[in-house]
């Protein structure tokens, strides 16, 4: 290799090294027009196309470079760090100790003392409850010490095995069942609710489903039940949205109680409420150029009655895709 080729090739590496690398979105100064120091809502849909034109705006505006995209993840993730961790003074402490028996004990390792995790396995009285591929399975505790195991029901939560769903998790409240998943073809999250009577078996009463782009993260499961009510999130993604067309706020949809009432090509027939306004979102306090609503949604589970709507209230969150979920009495 000659001299002056040797040369050249160093002069590249120093200019390399020597660039200053564009600023990343994460620092740009320009998000700070469309984020707020205090949680304040959006006042009408056209504030919020108005605020998605103008992220999609700074994001063309944006070059992130390979590099700055390393440097991003470096900054996100000690960030997550740093909320995560607490001063002593702060920090809540949390002893597990046996619990007294209840008419439906918890066997869910909880994060938080009288709030109720999925799961998928619980008790109601004697008897377990047993989540397994879409099935729900009662089974009778045997009295004594050793007390044997009864097989006393099943229920599909599914209404066909072809239909793409995967279901997660099942609460319990009272003698109610919820099953929750997610259908794939409904882009939905799903709610099944059942009634398991006082000899072990299930009677199917209602089904729900929620529009969501996605249903648990990756840290943590979406669904609570506290004081009679239902806690879930689901989220909507609005990053990059054609804000000519109508924005894709959440939809509560009542199925009814039969599997087989409706079929998917009466899928827009079916009653139908919507959960969320504009005016109940949020606008982001962190700096964002893939913004989604992260939807949190309370439900009376203990006030329904089969065959009527759900009565659920819901708020958005205009933040970030990453999220820690927590919920309290």
């Amino acid at each position: 290799m000659t001299l002056s080729r040797l040369t050249a090739i160093a002069g590249i590496i120093a200019l390399s090294a020597c660039a200053t690398p564009p600023k990343i979105a994460y620092e740009n100064p320009t998000l700070a027009d469309v984020t707020e120091s205090e949680l304040r809502k959006f006042e009408s849909a056209k504030a919020v196309r108005a605020y998605l034109n103008r992220v999609q705006k700074i994001e063309l505006e944006t070059t992130v470079t390979g590099l700055a995209k390393k440097r991003y993840a470096q900054l996100f993730s000690q960030d997550l760090a740093e909320t995560d961790a607490c001063v002593e003074e702060d920090c809540e402490t949390i002893i597990v100790t046996g619990s007294r028996l209840t008419r439906n004990p918890t066997l869910t390792n909880n994060q938080k003392a009288g709030v109720d995790e999925g799961d998928i396995v619980k008790q109601i009285g004697d008897y377990l409850i047993i989540l397994q591929d879409g099935g729900l399975y009662s089974v009778l505790i045997g009295e004594g010490e050793n007390g044997a195991l009864e097989f006393i029901d099943r229920a599909n939560v599914y209404r066909d095995p072809n239909v793409h769903t995967w279901y997660d998790e099942l609460l319990v409240s009272g003698r109610r069942v919820i099953v929750t998943g997610y259908s794939y073809d409904a882009n939905a999250s799903e709610i099944a609710l059942f009634t398991l009577d006082e000899k072990g078996k299930f009677i199917l009463e209602d089904t729900f489903y929620i529009s969501s782009d996605d249903y648990y993260s990756t840290e943590n499961y979406a669904t609570r039940v506290v004081n009679g009510k239902f806690v879930f999130h689901t989220p909507i993604y609005i990053a990059g949205y054609d804000t000519d067309d109508a924005l894709p706020w959440p939809l509560l949809r009542h199925w009814g109680g039969s599997f087989y009432a409706s079929q998917y090509s009466d899928w827009g027939d079916l009653p139908t409420n919507q959960l969320l306004a504009p005016e109940d979102i949020y606008r982001p306090v962190q700096a964002t150029l893939s913004p989604l609503v992260h939807v949190v949604t309370v439900c009376d589970i203990a006030g329904h009655r089969t065959g009527e709507p759900l009565e659920c209230r819901s708020s958005g969150f205009t933040a970030p895709e990453g999220y820690q979920y927590y919920v309290s009495e």
